[in-house]
């Protein structure tokens, strides 16, 4: 956490010296602390993370193909569902617009 610290705290003493105004202080603190929670918090994310195995990377792999593969399926079926009432419905529009012209 202190190479962070190292990047933003300079930053700060520049905005320091170059605005002397509390109130810019604080609009300039209001950028600068979430960008540092941030940098923390992705550090220990990437920390924390590891580079799976081959079993776990072919777990997870398999399990996203089923998925891919079910949603298709989900979405052809819906699909093929919906053409037939698509049809008619526009066939009773078409009836419909013929009666009132």
């Amino acid at each position: 956490m202190d190479a962070i610290d190292s990047v933003i705290d300079p930053l700060r003493d520049f905005a320091k010296k170059l605005f002397h105004e509390a109130s810019t202080m604080d609009a300039i603190d209001s950028v600068i602390d979430p960008l540092r929670d941030f940098a923390k918090d992705s550090a220990r994310l990437v920390k924390r993370c590891h580079k799976p195995d081959r079993k776990e990377f072919t777990k997870v792999a398999t399990r996203t193909a089923i998925g891919f593969v079910v949603m298709g399926f989900v979405g052809f079926f819906v699909k093929l569902i919906f053409i037939p009432i698509n049809n008619i419905i526009a066939a009773w529009r078409l009836r419909n617009a013929k009666k009132y012209k």
